[in-house]
């Protein structure tokens, strides 16, 4: 730091800051925590969950059949 330069004011982080996104809203909003890269590996885990999660559905009778888009 040189003379002239002002030291930088710290930052103070409130909950109000915190935004609550529902659905899907947070996986398209921020995509890289959730699928960290585009390679096959990735996609595959999560073609993986949504065949895992629709299956526990089914068996806990909460579903009787599977739609793919």
């Amino acid at each position: 730091m040189t003379i002239h330069q002002k030291p930088l004011q710290r930052q103070v982080y409130h909950e109000h800051h915190i935004q609550v996104l529902q659905g899907f809203e947070p996986v398209r909003k921020r995509p890289p925590i959730y699928v960290p890269s585009t390679t096959s590996k990735p996609l595959h885990h999560l073609l993986w969950h949504i065949v895992d999660n629709s299956i526990h559905q089914a068996l806990a009778a909460y579903r009787d059949e599977i739609i793919l888009p």
